[in-house]
Parts: structure tokens; sequence; C-alpha cells
């Protein structure tokens, strides 16, 4: 007979503080923000997963840090080009606006092994649970 642990009834609330925006003005937490950048978080048995829509981006204008144990995402100020100052919107849906995101991380997850990667407008960070926190089978005798 094999028991598995597995954790339940863990939340987002369980799993990420925001509340960045008390002791860091500079920094805006994504569940507050109205900014308009697509986020999903989400987990699953590997860690603790981050896509953002970074459209109009290069891997040159994000900035990823972490610091004691807070993740920072930011992005760049740039200038528009002369090409699309000059532009007579309809419509204007694609954001060029700059961000700054910040997340307490549990200690369940190591964020010294964090991975980012961009690809086709979304910026994609991984960040795998600590050996203590993967569920483990009980064998029983």
């Amino acid at each position: 007979m094999t028991i598995t642990r597995q954790r339940t009834g863990l939340g987002v609330g369980d799993l990420l503080w925001r509340n960045m925006l008390s002791a860091h003005p500079e920094l805006q937490s994504a569940s507050k923000s109205n900014i308009g950048y697509p986020i999903d978080i989400w987990e699953d048995l590997e860690g603790l997963h981050f896509e953002i829509a970074v459209i109009n981006s290069s891997k040159n204008d994000i900035e990823i840090t972490v610091e004691n144990n807070t993740l920072k995402i930011s992005n760049k100020d740039r200038k528009d080009s002369e090409e699309i100052l000059k532009r007579k919107y309809i419509h204007q849906g694609i954001s060029r606006k700059k961000f700054d995101f910040a997340w307490e991380i549990s200690t369940m997850y190591m964020l010294e092994d964090l991975k980012a990667k961009m690809s086709e407008g979304i910026l994609r960070i991984d960040i795998p649970f600590t050996a203590e926190a993967i569920p483990k089978k009980i064998k029983i005798n």
C-alpha cells in the first residue's frame, strides 16, 4: 500500500503575499494593478509559474531581480518610434507603458533556481518547489 501526500487547500493567498505597495510604493502589486498587463500565475507539481504578456518588449527591456524572498519584474521606459507617434489610432489596445511588479514568494519555492524565458511576446518564469515541499510517497510496511 502506498500513500501519497498531496498539497490541498492552498490558494494563491497562501502562495503569494501581495502587500508590496505599503512597503515599496514604487512597486505595483499585480493584484492591484490597473496597468493592463495580462499576468497568469499558477502552481503545478513542478512549482510556481508566471506568464506575463510583454508584447512590444525585447529581452533587453525586461529586468528580473530577486531580493530576499521578493521577485521583482519590470520593463524599461522607452520612447515610441516616430512612426508610432504619428499614428491616429481608432483603437489602441497594445500597451506600451512601463510596468513594475513585485511578489513576496513563499519559502516553499527555490528562488535561487528560478528560470526565465521569453517567446512570442510572453515572459515565462518558473520557480521550482524546495525538496521539502515536493509531495512524497510513503510506503507502509
